[in-house]
C-alpha cells in the first residue's frame, strides 16, 4: 500500500507542477502580449 501512495503522490505532484507550469507559461504569454500593445501605444502616441 505504501508504494502505491507514493506513487500516487509522485504523479499527483507531477501533475501540479505541471499545471503550474502551463499557468506560468500562460501568464508570461499575457505579459508578452501586453508589452506589444503598449509598445503600439506608444508609437501611436509619438
Amino acid at each position: 500500500a505504501q508504494l502505491a501512495d507514493s506513487f500516487h503522490l509522485q504523479q499527483f505532484f507531477r501533475s501540479q507542477l505541471l499545471g503550474s507550469a502551463h499557468e506560468v507559461q500562460r501568464l508570461a504569454q499575457f505579459v508578452e502580449h501586453w508589452k506589444k500593445v503598449e509598445d503600439l501605444f506608444l508609437t501611436f502616441a509619438k
